[in-house]
């Protein structure tokens, strides 16, 4: 039941987590001399198509998977040309899915259940490691469990069909696993090689880890295919350092590499002989050589090469020479090779390119230069040795970059964001305000995140005339380039003619009119051309120039037209409609001799832009606020068949299909359906772009129909997959009245837009990349910072951002271009922090470094009034900064000294210390009270300080026993604050003037670990805690009346807590952990202000509060329905009644991870419904009572309210 009072949010992901941890490569679409490459997120998959040509990457498709992804590889079955993915989840369901070409899906053709859902140390899963002949698999958990299936198929159908055997069972007990891999043994029996610690010593030392009695053991698995029967062999223990992973090397050497720090170890299944060790050289400056991933390369002729790469990203390239007579390895050769990012996981193309799926920042896509086979005498080659070498006398090397691989593209990535502003601003050419959402993301970035596409300027040339509209087209209706660019000006009645080529340069024998404003220009029949001005039409042969005029009667001008390739329809001054027809033989117009008389003038017109076709209707726009649509057919030429009311006189109308878009005089763009038979208008939606009428224009992008919308902005709208939505997408940085679209030659595909005297061709994207999906509507752009950033706040369009990085000594100068491949040098327990002002262009304008290793933890924007400092009392910005000197978190947190530094903002947005506090704690947290007071969170401790002279002035101190550290803190206005702990959650608090104290008198039922707090009105906030949950927690009205009134009352703490208790209004799981929370919307004129929030792995969201009882109870009955025809049980299943659920995992159970979800329904999931094939579309719309139109609607809807 809905209760009156309920907050009920619609929860909606507009960028996924970019943060990948697995990234694999394969023939997944089956095609020919393909090659993709799958990423995995937390809880998507990403498929990317890598062109072998341009060296550029295109997003195929990004699936949300509703669970939490663990690890994914590749397997071909027998006599297939297609990959499959292997996915093993929390589910508790080992996954092998298909991907689907038509669909653009991952569908799943096996579901093998193993375990329990959710996750646990001795869940299999977290490990996986597939045969190389693809016969069997094994999956493995943390502790103890190992599970072998046996993979079989059958081509006796047209698909192979995958069959996988019940599981065997391999058991170590008392055993960690480390790594796990599938050793290259040919056609003998799988074999599996795993890292394991035996933690038996553990527990017989009470618990201690001892390095002397915990040995690493080598362990082999083997699969015996007669006996069916798994056979583990005897332990091989690994002495001398920590392992981290083992790299399977291929058959014609077998055995495999284990990764130490600062070595390898090479080991063979059932040898006798001595272990063998390969030196890995180390970077300077640093003591250890750590490897992290690696990847092997199968080269012609059965040779290979190894990349490996360790923690700090340098390259090394392996080899290993073999002995051919005695089939033994004679030499293991390693080399530096290259240093790049640090990667999760990198992978080499059967194209010469390498994918770099970079950690913590953007991922990188190169192209081998070299193999590195050329000698370097300041690279030293190491090679096999029967002994273990001293690390200290390892080769030295300094790191280098771009020699053997190339950066040919880069794909933006938002992980972590660790805080997020909403920046409004307006531009001068435009009223309305432009929004983004400043990011600190990724490795010392500052990332703005702009809905729209970026544009970038080809060329910009003046015109000799005020221009007002631009018209594109071609000669004959074979060609498939444009020629002529039309410029018209209404201003001063000229029309210019521009031919389009290598050059665009200026027609003089086009036979156009030129003494008067063009209104259209249209290429019809098959070589004819029309020109339609103010005082007539000319029709011009392109092949013999021969042109022919029509003139409207004395004093009558023509007021709007609307053409096709086919048919011409104007309007007269004298409310006439006139209607041509083109002669197929000689191209010629042909007038219908009955003309439409209107009541009214006309304001806009338009046709179905169908080149192969008549237009069965033109629908025209009139003065007097309608649309009348109206027939072009024989039987009842010019009959009117519907009028329609508008809230406003129609600017512009496109016909696409059997989609009508309007420009509105009052900026709204309307989208309706045309039923092409009887020209019936239904399923009309708007959207709002500006405070200028729209202007339509018909163009092409990337091959596909888009129109072009301008109003105070540019927009360009598309549909949505096949038969999907309309959608608007802002285009970046065009200011233009008119514009469309040219095919060339010599220039390629661009866009064309004029503004008064300057004309300016542009494409889609940016220099370095042009646009290649309409689907990445999210622009990204960044900024270089000096650390890694911490907070972030804005005040008069100038950003202050405190900047702190471990481990890293202060740098005397600014930024080098090779710090962020390198690094800055490692220097053990110490901080560089340092301030950072931009201006409204992300130009550094002032870098205050902070000395003494300080570390900045806190940051505030507040005003003070003071009588002591300014004789006027007038209000002074400040910027305070809460910082810790010496800190250290592991093994026992301890710092030497804490302080507040005080810092006066001047008008031009520079900073100048004005003095520093000291204070006892950590100051975690601060917000402003007002202009006069500063509240400081430390430990748990709160402190109210004002400005002094010399230092701020404590002015009040309160000690909360229950709580633990002090995270967040959110005025609510008066004398109400909540506090956010780091492990207590929420705490309501008001401030006592007798007292001089804060008192506590509500607090949350459930203890969280705050990550982030926002206010969303006097009673009520939005948090998110480290384990990905998000809620909402409201303090009753009666609870508030009394605690603003009769604080008295809470003044006794009960239960190791507040008197009073919070209630939990709404609670969500998104499988990433929420930093910020900003209220605001990414576009303007949104209806409701929804709630984006961002998270540490780099997803972006949006909580939109829902008004009306109606909606809630539509959208959590489609919510219940999609989630019973996306039914987790695969048994026995029929795609043509049940959709696809990747995972097989419940999804009720998914977003009430830890806590049961709660008012909030999950948008995701309920836009799955335009995935589906119109069957299962038709079955869901028939348990909701309504039609599949009204559905998609209502989902479209609530995305144009409030989001893109």
């Amino acid at each position: 039941m809905i209760e009156q009072d309920s907050v009920y949010l619609y929860h909606l992901t507009l960028r996924a987590a970019s943060g990948a941890f697995r990234s694999c490569t394969g023939r997944f679409r089956g095609l020919k001399r393909s090659e993709e490459i799958v990423l995995a997120n937390s809880t998507t998959i990403e498929l990317w198509i890598p062109d072998s040509d341009t060296g550029k990457l295109k997003k195929q498709t990004i699936q949300h998977a509703f669970g939490i992804i663990q690890c994914i590889d590749k397997i071909r079955l027998a006599g297939a040309t297609k990959d499959l993915l292997v996915i093993t989840s929390d589910s508790g369901k080992l996954v092998v899915a298909e991907y689907d070409n038509e669909l653009q899906r991952f569908h799943p053709r096996v579901q093998e259940p193993h375990s329990k859902s959710f996750l646990r140390r001795n869940t299999p899963g977290e490990y996986l490691a597939i045969d190389p002949e693809n016969r069997a698999l094994m999956i493995a958990s943390i502790e103890r469990n190992k599970l072998v299936y046996k993979v079989e198929s059958s081509t006796t159908t047209k698909d192979s069909t995958l069959k996988m055997s019940s599981p065997l069972e391999a058991m170590s007990k008392n055993a960690i696993t480390l790594a796990l891999s599938s050793l290259d043994v040919g056609f003998n029996n799988p074999m599996f090689a795993a890292i394991e610690i035996d933690y038996t010593p553990y527990e017989q030392n009470d618990n201690v880890y001892d390095t002397v009695y915990s040995d690493v053991q080598l362990n082999y698995y083997e699969l015996d295919q007669g006996l069916n029967y798994i056979t583990k062999s005897k332990p091989k223990s690994i002495p001398g350092s920590p392992c981290s992973n083992i790299i399977a090397l291929p058959n014609t050497v077998g055995g495999i590499l284990v990764t130490c720090d600062s070595f390898l170890v090479y080991d063979r299944p059932s040898s006798s002989s001595s272990t063998l060790y390969v030196p890995l050289p180390i970077r300077e400056g640093t003591s250890l050589t750590i490897i992290v991933n690696h990847v092997v390369h199968r080269l012609p002729k059965d040779e290979f090469f190894v990349l490996l790469q360790s923690s700090v990203g340098d390259l090394f390239k392996l080899t290993v020479t073999m002995d051919e007579d005695e089939q033994l390895v004679r030499d293991i050769q390693v080399k530096y090779f290259e240093t790049i990012p640090p990667c999760n996981s990198i992978n080499i193309l059967r194209s010469g390119f390498l994918f770099a799926n970079v950690l913590n920042n953007n991922k990188m896509f190169f192209q081998f230069e070299s193999l590195g086979d050329d000698g370097d005498d300041n690279y030293k080659v190491l090679h096999l040795s029967h002994e273990l070498t001293d690390v200290h006398g390892h080769h030295r090397f300094k790191p280098r970059s771009e020699k053997y691989l190339s950066l040919v593209d880069v794909l933006d990535s938002l992980e972590p964001i660790v805080d997020a502003v909403l920046i409004e601003h307006t531009l001068k050419q435009s009223p309305d305000p432009i929004k983004k959402v400043a990011l600190l993301s990724s490795k010392s970035y500052l990332k703005e995140l702009q809905h729209g596409f970026q544009t970038y300027e080809l060329a910009l040339s003046p015109l000799p005339i005020n221009a007002t509209d631009v018209f594109i087209t071609k000669l004959t209706s074979s060609a498939v380039n444009d020629e002529y660019m039309v410029i018209s000006s209404s201003l001063s009645s000229q029309t210019i003619v521009l031919s389009i080529g290598e050059d665009v340069e200026e027609v003089t024998d086009s036979n156009f009119v030129l003494d008067q404003a063009t209104l259209g220009v249209q290429q019809v029949g098959k070589h004819s051309l029309v020109q339609i001005y103010a005082n007539g039409i000319r029709h011009i042969d392109s092949t013999t120039k021969k042109t022919t005029d029509w003139y409207p009667p004395a004093g009558i001008h023509i007021a709007k037209m609307s053409t096709n390739s086919h048919q011409v329809v104007i309007a007269l001054s004298n409310f006439e409609v006139v209607y041509f027809e083109v002669d197929a033989v000689d191209d010629q117009l042909i007038e219908y001799q009955d003309r439409l008389e209107l009541t009214h003038g006309v304001s806009a017109m338009g046709m179905l832009l169908a080149t192969d076709s008549k237009s069965p209707f033109v629908i025209i726009g009139g003065t007097d606020e309608t649309i009348q649509v109206v027939s072009l057919s024989l039987h009842n030429c010019l009959e009117v068949k519907l009028m329609q009311a508008l809230s406003s006189n129609s600017t512009s109308i496109l016909i696409r299909g059997n989609s009508v878009h309007i420009g509105m005089e009052d900026g709204m763009f309307v989208t309706t359906s045309i039923n092409l038979a009887t020209g019936k208008l239904y399923d009309s939606r708007t959207q709002y772009l500006g405070s200028k009428p729209v202007r339509l224009s018909a163009i092409m992008v990337n091959g596909e129909p888009c129109v072009l919308a301008l109003s105070t902005g540019a927009f360009l709208g598309y549909s949505i997959g096949k038969g999907g939505p309309f959608k608007l997408t802002p285009l970046i940085g065009v200011d233009i009245t008119s514009g469309g679209a040219i095919t060339s030659e010599e220039l390629g595909e661009m866009l064309v837009g004029i503004n008064r005297h300057d004309m300016k061709l542009f494409k889609l994207g940016t220099e370095d990349q042009e646009l290649s999906t309409l689907e990445e509507d999210l622009f990204i752009s960044s900024k270089q910072l000096r650390f890694q950033p911490k907070r972030l706040v804005i005040r008069n369009n100038f950003k202050y951002i405190i900047e702190s990085e471990y481990k890293v000594k202060s740098p005397d100068s600014d930024i080098k271009e090779d710090i962020p491949v390198f690094g800055y040098t490692s220097t053990p327990n110490s901080w560089a922090s340092c301030i950072q002002v931009l201006d409204a262009s992300n130009e550094i304008i002032q870098t205050v470094q902070l000395e003494g290793n300080h570390c900045a933890l806190s940051l505030c924007y507040t005003g003070f009034e003071d009588d002591n400092i300014s004789t006027t009392s007038t209000t002074e910005s400040y910027l305070i900064v809460g910082m810790s000197k010496d800190l250290q978190y592991l093994p026992m947190a301890s710092n030497s000294g804490n302080a507040l530094m005080t810092f006066r903002i001047f008008k031009d947005g520079t900073l100048k210390l004005l003095h520093s506090t000291d204070i006892e704690g950590p100051p975690t947290a601060m917000v402003s009270l007002g202009n006069r007071r500063l509240l400081v969170g430390s430990n748990n401790y709160l402190r109210v300080y004002g400005l002094g002279k010399s230092q701020l002035l404590r002015k009040s101190t309160t000690r909360v026993e229950y709580l633990t550290n002090v995270v967040r803190l959110c005025y609510q206005g008066n004398q109400r604050v909540v506090i956010g702990d780091a492990n207590k959650s929420t705490v309501f608090a008001t401030f006592d003037d007798v007292l001089n104290q804060f008192m506590m008198f509500a607090d949350d039922t459930k203890n969280r670990q705050i990550t982030c707090l926002t206010t969303l009105d006097y009673d009520t906030v939005i948090g998110g805690d480290k384990f990905g949950n998000v809620f909402v927690n409201r303090c009753g009205a009666q609870m508030s009346r009394l605690a603003d009134e009769y604080w008295s009352k809470f003044q006794v703490d009960r239960l190791n807590g507040s008197s009073g208790r919070l209630t939990n209004v709404c609670e969500f799981y998104v499988n990433d952990v929420p930093t910020s929370f900003i209220k605001g919307s990414l576009i303007y004129g949104g209806e409701v202000d929804p709630i984006i929030y961002t998270a540490v792995k780099g997803t972006v969201g949006l909580l939109l509060p829902l008004s009306t009882k109606s909606e809630v109870e539509f959208l959590m009955s489609l919510e219940l329905t999609m989630k019973k025809y996306l039914d987790y049980n695969f048994d026995d299943f029929n795609k043509n009644t049940k959709g696809y659920n990747l995972l097989g995992k419940d999804h009720q159970k998914f977003r009430g991870y830890y806590n049961p979800a709660k008012n909030v329904i999950d948008g995701d999931l309920i836009e799955r419904y335009f995935e589906q094939p119109v069957s299962i579309k038709q079955l869901v719309a028939k348990d909701m009572e309504k039609t599949i139109r009204e559905v998609e609607k209502k989902i479209q809807d609530l995305r144009l309210r409030v989001a893109f």
